[in-house]
């Protein structure tokens, strides 16, 4: 007989059973149409015996062989054991296998071996990268944040400490990952992502680690010569002394900012209310217009004048 799902099985009985087991167990396997004709409930009271006596007697006396049709790879019959009406009506509901187990165990086994060399061949092709950017020294055409950034993550090295640190805990932030970005396209980093494109290492060259860091302290060699940092809107101001906009900042690096140098300053007004501002060596940026360097907002020109009259 086949069912609806195109499954064949066939009921399979222990030998010399008495005819009242016989006939308990055939009335039990026996299926009408896509269902079984009598459910457990009603065979035990018809024989007066409990269910758990009537799944002894089926399971010890009796199991139903299913058929899930042929394996793919080495046409074997593939089979499945069953030794219940419920287990019966699970496997029924289960799609056809495609692979007995040996082939099912073989392919995946295959597929491992493929991803292995998949992964070292990857692997290989990273180092071969790496390897150029390091003879090319492609640190030197970073901009001093993008450098920051890069150094940052070879001395923190694991992705929570990167997210925490460098993205001040913000692992969305556009703006870090636009910079890690331009690193990444330079060839002194790579991103290994899951198949979901989740992120799962920060990867960068060995030998940056001793190009990039002190190995006393693990800070960076030469100094800054830019200054960022953020103000939050003081929300519980009280006194009409108190600043509009607070913060805090430490430094990684030092910091130069040198006498008959112009800089640029910039701020920018976050979702929060808060500002984040930059000093920069004006040389540094391209593309800027000069004329409109006095133009910039009265209110962060005023923030910074108060800044600096504190300091």
């Amino acid at each position: 007989m086949k069912l609806e799902i195109m499954k064949e099985y066939k009921i399979h009985f222990e030998q010399d059973l008495s005819d009242d087991y016989l006939t308990l167990i055939n009335e039990y396997w026996k299926i009408n149409t896509s269902d079984f004709k009598n459910k457990p409930k009603q065979i035990s009271l018809k024989h007066n015996i409990t269910i758990t006596e009537l799944n002894k007697i089926i399971k010890e006396n009796s199991f139903c062989n299913m058929i899930d049709g042929h394996c793919n790879d080495c046409s074997v019959i593939i089979e499945n054991k069953v030794y219940s009406q419920t287990s019966f009506k699970l496997k029924s509901r289960v799609s056809l296998k495609e692979r007995c187990k040996e082939c099912e165990s073989q392919f995946y086994k295959n597929q491992e071996a493929e991803r292995v060399k998949l992964d070292v061949l990857e692997k290989h092709e990273i180092e071969e990268q790496f390897e150029k950017a390091i003879k090319q020294k492609k640190w030197n055409e970073l901009t001093n944040e993008e450098l920051v950034i890069l150094t940052e993550i070879v001395r923190l090295k694991t992705k929570s400490l990167i997210y925490s640190v460098v993205f001040n805990g913000d692992p969305f932030d556009k703006a870090i990952w636009r910079k890690i970005g331009s690193i990444e396209k330079k060839g002194l980093v790579v991103i290994s992502r899951s198949p979901s494109k989740g992120v799962i290492e920060f990867l960068y060259p060995v030998k940056l680690e001793k190009l990039l860091l002190i190995k006393e302290n693990n800070s960076i060699n030469d100094e800054l010569d830019f200054l960022s940092f953020s103000l939050s809107k003081n929300l519980n101001k009280t006194l009409g002394r108190q600043p509009d906009y607070s913060g805090t900042f430490k430094l990684k690096r030092p910091i130069r900012l040198e006498a008959e140098i112009k800089y640029i300053y910039g701020g920018w007004v976050n979702s929060d209310g808060s500002i984040n501002l930059k000093i920069q060596p004006l040389k540094k940026i391209q593309n800027v217009k000069h004329g409109t360097l006095e133009n910039e907002p009265t209110h962060i020109k005023s923030i910074l004048d108060d800044l600096f009259k504190s300091i």
